[in-house]
Protein backbone atom coordinates (compact mmCIF):
# COMPACT_ATOMS: atom_id res chain seq x y z
CA UNK A 1 0.00 0.00 0.00
CA UNK A 2 1.28 3.44 -0.98
CA UNK A 3 0.39 6.45 1.19
CA UNK A 4 1.13 10.06 0.28
CA UNK A 5 1.43 12.39 3.27
CA UNK A 6 1.12 16.17 3.17
CA UNK A 7 0.92 18.47 6.16
CA UNK A 8 0.71 22.02 7.49
CA UNK A 9 -0.46 23.83 4.38
CA UNK A 10 -1.61 26.80 6.54
CA UNK A 11 -3.70 28.27 3.75
CA UNK A 12 -4.80 31.90 3.89
CA UNK A 13 -7.60 33.39 1.81
CA UNK A 14 -6.59 36.35 -0.37
CA UNK A 15 -6.37 39.42 1.83
CA UNK A 16 -6.60 37.40 5.05
CA UNK A 17 -4.25 37.80 8.02
CA UNK A 18 -0.96 35.95 7.93
CA UNK A 19 2.21 35.55 5.90
CA UNK A 20 3.06 33.90 2.58
CA UNK A 21 -0.56 33.39 1.51
CA UNK A 22 0.17 33.29 -2.23
CA UNK A 23 3.26 31.13 -1.81
CA UNK A 24 1.49 28.54 0.35
CA UNK A 25 -1.40 28.23 -2.09
CA UNK A 26 0.94 27.82 -5.07
CA UNK A 27 2.91 25.17 -3.16
CA UNK A 28 -0.27 23.17 -2.49
CA UNK A 29 -1.39 23.48 -6.11
CA UNK A 30 1.98 22.21 -7.34
CA UNK A 31 1.95 19.41 -4.75
CA UNK A 32 -1.45 18.14 -5.89
CA UNK A 33 -0.36 18.33 -9.51
CA UNK A 34 2.78 16.32 -8.67
CA UNK A 35 0.79 13.63 -6.85
CA UNK A 36 -1.69 13.32 -9.70
CA UNK A 37 1.17 12.90 -12.18
CA UNK A 38 3.06 10.17 -10.33
CA UNK A 39 3.82 7.09 -12.41
CA UNK A 40 2.38 4.97 -9.60
CA UNK A 41 -0.50 6.69 -7.89
CA UNK A 42 -0.81 6.35 -4.12
CA UNK A 43 -3.73 4.41 -2.71
CA UNK A 44 -4.57 7.36 -0.50
CA UNK A 45 -3.43 10.85 0.50
CA UNK A 46 -3.52 11.96 4.13
CA UNK A 47 -3.28 15.55 5.35
CA UNK A 48 -1.92 15.61 8.91
CA UNK A 49 -3.46 18.89 10.00
CA UNK A 50 -3.21 22.66 9.93
CA UNK A 51 -4.97 22.86 6.61
CA UNK A 52 -5.71 26.51 7.39
CA UNK A 53 -3.83 29.31 9.12
CA UNK A 54 -6.70 31.05 10.93
CA UNK A 55 -9.32 28.28 11.12
CA UNK A 56 -11.89 30.15 9.05
CA UNK A 57 -14.53 28.43 6.94
CA UNK A 58 -13.18 30.28 3.90
CA UNK A 59 -9.66 28.92 4.41
CA UNK A 60 -10.94 25.39 4.92
CA UNK A 61 -13.14 25.67 1.84
CA UNK A 62 -10.09 26.82 -0.11
CA UNK A 63 -8.20 23.77 1.11
CA UNK A 64 -11.05 21.46 0.14
CA UNK A 65 -11.39 23.08 -3.30
CA UNK A 66 -7.80 22.13 -4.10
CA UNK A 67 -7.67 18.78 -2.31
CA UNK A 68 -10.76 17.73 -4.28
CA UNK A 69 -8.57 17.89 -7.40
CA UNK A 70 -6.68 14.81 -6.23
CA UNK A 71 -7.43 11.78 -8.41
CA UNK A 72 -7.16 9.42 -5.44
CA UNK A 73 -9.06 9.43 -2.12
CA UNK A 74 -7.79 11.75 0.60
CA UNK A 75 -8.48 12.16 4.31
CA UNK A 76 -7.83 14.93 6.82
CA UNK A 77 -7.24 15.24 10.55
CA UNK A 78 -7.43 18.53 12.47
CA UNK A 79 -4.48 20.70 13.43
CA UNK A 80 -4.30 23.32 16.14
CA UNK A 81 -4.90 26.06 13.53
CA UNK A 82 -8.09 24.41 12.27
CA UNK A 83 -11.44 25.06 13.91
CA UNK A 84 -12.78 21.55 14.54
CA UNK A 85 -16.48 22.36 14.10
CA UNK A 86 -15.81 24.26 10.87
CA UNK A 87 -13.67 21.38 9.63
CA UNK A 88 -16.63 19.04 10.17
CA UNK A 89 -18.94 21.42 8.26
CA UNK A 90 -16.60 21.83 5.28
CA UNK A 91 -15.43 18.21 4.99
CA UNK A 92 -18.87 16.79 5.72
CA UNK A 93 -18.52 13.91 3.21
CA UNK A 94 -15.50 12.55 5.11
CA UNK A 95 -16.62 13.50 8.60
CA UNK A 96 -20.37 12.86 8.49
CA UNK A 97 -20.10 10.30 11.31
CA UNK A 98 -18.22 12.72 13.58
CA UNK A 99 -20.34 14.49 16.19
CA UNK A 100 -19.95 18.25 16.35
CA UNK A 101 -18.15 19.16 19.56
CA UNK A 102 -16.56 15.73 19.85
CA UNK A 103 -13.13 14.45 18.80
CA UNK A 104 -12.53 14.18 15.05
CA UNK A 105 -11.67 10.50 15.30
CA UNK A 106 -12.78 8.10 12.58
CA UNK A 107 -11.79 4.91 10.79
CA UNK A 108 -11.19 4.35 7.07
CA UNK A 109 -11.63 0.61 6.48
CA UNK A 110 -11.72 0.51 2.66
CA UNK A 111 -7.94 0.17 2.21
CA UNK A 112 -5.53 -2.78 2.59
CA UNK A 113 -4.28 -1.10 5.78
CA UNK A 114 -6.91 0.77 7.74
CA UNK A 115 -6.52 4.45 8.68
CA UNK A 116 -7.55 5.97 12.00
CA UNK A 117 -7.64 9.72 12.62
CA UNK A 118 -6.60 10.67 16.16
CA UNK A 119 -7.71 14.15 17.24
CA UNK A 120 -4.91 15.69 19.35
CA UNK A 121 -6.16 19.28 19.31
CA UNK A 122 -7.58 21.56 21.97
CA UNK A 123 -9.07 25.03 21.56
CA UNK A 124 -7.16 26.19 24.65
CA UNK A 125 -3.59 25.74 23.40
CA UNK A 126 -1.53 25.32 20.23
CA UNK A 127 0.02 22.24 21.78
CA UNK A 128 -1.69 18.88 21.78
CA UNK A 129 -3.99 17.30 24.33
CA UNK A 130 -5.09 13.73 24.84
CA UNK A 131 -7.67 13.11 27.54
CA UNK A 132 -10.05 10.31 28.49
CA UNK A 133 -12.65 11.43 25.92
CA UNK A 134 -10.19 11.39 23.02
CA UNK A 135 -8.59 8.12 24.07
CA UNK A 136 -11.99 6.48 24.53
CA UNK A 137 -12.92 7.58 21.00
CA UNK A 138 -9.82 6.10 19.37
CA UNK A 139 -10.13 2.97 21.55
CA UNK A 140 -13.62 2.37 20.17
CA UNK A 141 -12.38 2.80 16.60
CA UNK A 142 -9.42 0.46 17.04
CA UNK A 143 -11.35 -2.19 18.95
CA UNK A 144 -13.70 -2.76 16.01
CA UNK A 145 -10.87 -4.28 13.96
CA UNK A 146 -8.49 -5.51 16.64
CA UNK A 147 -6.67 -7.95 14.35
CA UNK A 148 -6.36 -5.75 11.24
CA UNK A 149 -3.30 -3.52 10.66
CA UNK A 150 -3.97 0.19 11.08
CA UNK A 151 -2.13 3.45 10.50
CA UNK A 152 -2.85 6.25 12.96
CA UNK A 153 -2.58 9.79 11.66
CA UNK A 154 -2.71 12.85 13.89
CA UNK A 155 -1.39 16.40 14.00
CA UNK A 156 0.72 16.57 17.15
CA UNK A 157 3.49 13.96 17.52
CA UNK A 158 3.06 12.21 20.90
CA UNK A 159 6.73 11.54 21.55
CA UNK A 160 9.94 13.30 22.54
CA UNK A 161 11.06 15.69 19.81
CA UNK A 162 14.43 16.62 21.28
CA UNK A 163 17.78 15.02 20.57
CA UNK A 164 19.19 16.75 23.65
CA UNK A 165 19.23 15.58 27.27
CA UNK A 166 16.17 17.65 28.11
CA UNK A 167 13.04 16.19 26.44
CA UNK A 168 10.63 18.31 24.44
CA UNK A 169 6.97 17.43 23.92
CA UNK A 170 4.37 19.40 21.96
CA UNK A 171 1.64 18.47 24.44
CA UNK A 172 0.22 20.44 27.34
CA UNK A 173 1.14 17.70 29.83
CA UNK A 174 3.09 14.46 30.04
CA UNK A 175 -0.16 12.69 30.88
CA UNK A 176 -1.09 12.89 27.19
CA UNK A 177 2.09 10.99 26.31
CA UNK A 178 1.30 8.42 29.00
CA UNK A 179 -2.23 7.93 27.63
CA UNK A 180 -0.88 7.45 24.09
CA UNK A 181 1.71 4.91 25.25
CA UNK A 182 -1.02 2.98 27.04
CA UNK A 183 -3.13 3.08 23.87
CA UNK A 184 -0.25 1.57 21.89
CA UNK A 185 0.16 -1.17 24.51
CA UNK A 186 -3.50 -2.13 24.08
CA UNK A 187 -3.48 -2.16 20.27
CA UNK A 188 -0.69 -4.20 18.72
CA UNK A 189 -2.28 -3.80 15.27
CA UNK A 190 -0.85 -0.25 14.91
CA UNK A 191 1.80 -0.37 12.16
CA UNK A 192 2.64 3.34 11.74
CA UNK A 193 2.00 6.82 13.10
CA UNK A 194 1.98 9.84 10.78
CA UNK A 195 2.02 13.37 12.20
CA UNK A 196 2.69 17.01 11.32
CA UNK A 197 2.87 20.21 13.42
CA UNK A 198 6.63 20.37 14.01
CA UNK A 199 7.44 21.84 10.56
CA UNK A 200 10.41 19.57 10.00
CA UNK A 201 10.98 15.95 8.98
CA UNK A 202 11.52 13.44 11.79
CA UNK A 203 11.29 9.66 11.86
CA UNK A 204 11.28 7.85 15.20
CA UNK A 205 11.04 4.22 16.21
CA UNK A 206 8.18 3.65 18.66
CA UNK A 207 9.02 0.02 19.45
CA UNK A 208 6.77 -2.11 17.24
CA UNK A 209 6.32 0.59 14.58
CA UNK A 210 7.83 3.84 13.29
CA UNK A 211 6.43 7.35 13.57
CA UNK A 212 6.93 9.98 10.89
CA UNK A 213 6.54 13.76 10.87
CA UNK A 214 6.07 15.35 7.45
CA UNK A 215 7.30 18.89 6.80
CA UNK A 216 5.01 21.64 5.50
CA UNK A 217 4.42 21.73 1.75
CA UNK A 218 5.59 25.35 1.58
CA UNK A 219 9.35 25.59 2.00
CA UNK A 220 9.11 29.03 3.63
CA UNK A 221 7.68 27.55 6.85
CA UNK A 222 9.82 24.39 6.89
CA UNK A 223 12.07 24.79 9.93
CA UNK A 224 14.50 22.12 8.73
CA UNK A 225 14.93 23.65 5.28
CA UNK A 226 17.75 25.85 4.07
CA UNK A 227 15.98 28.60 2.21
CA UNK A 228 17.98 29.77 -0.78
CA UNK A 229 16.76 31.92 -3.64
CA UNK A 230 13.10 32.29 -4.53
CA UNK A 231 12.17 28.62 -4.08
CA UNK A 232 9.22 28.35 -1.70
CA UNK A 233 7.93 24.98 -2.85
CA UNK A 234 8.97 22.06 -0.66
CA UNK A 235 8.12 18.38 -0.84
CA UNK A 236 5.66 15.68 0.09
CA UNK A 237 6.31 12.15 1.25
CA UNK A 238 5.41 8.73 -0.12
CA UNK A 239 5.25 5.85 2.35
CA UNK A 240 5.45 2.40 0.79
CA UNK A 241 4.26 -0.49 2.97
CA UNK A 242 5.58 -3.98 2.32
CA UNK A 243 4.24 -7.38 3.30
CA UNK A 244 5.45 -7.08 6.89
CA UNK A 245 3.75 -3.67 7.23
CA UNK A 246 7.08 -1.89 7.64
CA UNK A 247 7.34 1.17 5.45
CA UNK A 248 9.98 3.07 3.52
CA UNK A 249 9.64 6.78 2.87
CA UNK A 250 10.50 8.59 -0.32
CA UNK A 251 10.74 12.38 -0.32
CA UNK A 252 9.26 13.82 -3.51
CA UNK A 253 10.46 17.30 -4.36
CA UNK A 254 7.80 19.51 -5.92
CA UNK A 255 8.72 21.20 -9.20
CA UNK A 256 7.87 24.77 -10.04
Amino acid sequence: MLVAQISDTHLITPGGPGRFGDEKLIALEKCIEAINNLDTLPDVVIHTGDLSDNGSSEELQLAKKHLDKLVVPYYVTPGNKDCADKLIEVFTDQLNDVVTGGPITYLVDSLPIKLASLDTTTSLDNRGLLDFKKIAAIDRVLSVHQDDPVIIFSHHPPFNLSSETSPHYEFVSKNSIKLFDELVDRHSQIVALFCGHFHRSIRKNMGLFDANIAPPVCNLIDYSSTKTGPNHIGNFQLHNFGKGYEFTTEVKMISH
